[in-house]
C-alpha cells in the first residue's frame, strides 16, 4: 500500500475504533489532556506519548489485522 495511502486508512481505522468504542474515546482524550498539560512546551515529547497510544488501538483494527 502506497504511503499516503497509508496513513490515510490508519486514520480511518483510528477514528473508526474510537466512534465505536467510548471508552477508548474518553481515555484518548483524557491523555491528550494530561499530555499537553504534561508537554507544554515539548511537542515532540507530546507526540511520541500520543503515538503509543495510536498505535496500541491501530494494532486492534483491520489496519493491524492486515499488517498494514
Amino acid at each position: 500500500m502506497p504511503k499516503g495511502r497509508k496513513r490515510i486508512f490508519g486514520a480511518y481505522c483510528f477514528s473508526e475504533y474510537l466512534r465505536a468504542n467510548a471508552s477508548a474515546r474518553m481515555e484518548y482524550g483524557n491523555l491528550k489532556e494530561q499530555l499537553a498539560e504534561t508537554y507544554r512546551f515539548d511537542i515532540d515529547s507530546y507526540i511520541r506519548n500520543k503515538t503509543e497510544f495510536v498505535n496500541r488501538i491501530l494494532k486492534k483494527t483491520l489496519y493491524g489485522a492486515l499488517g498494514v
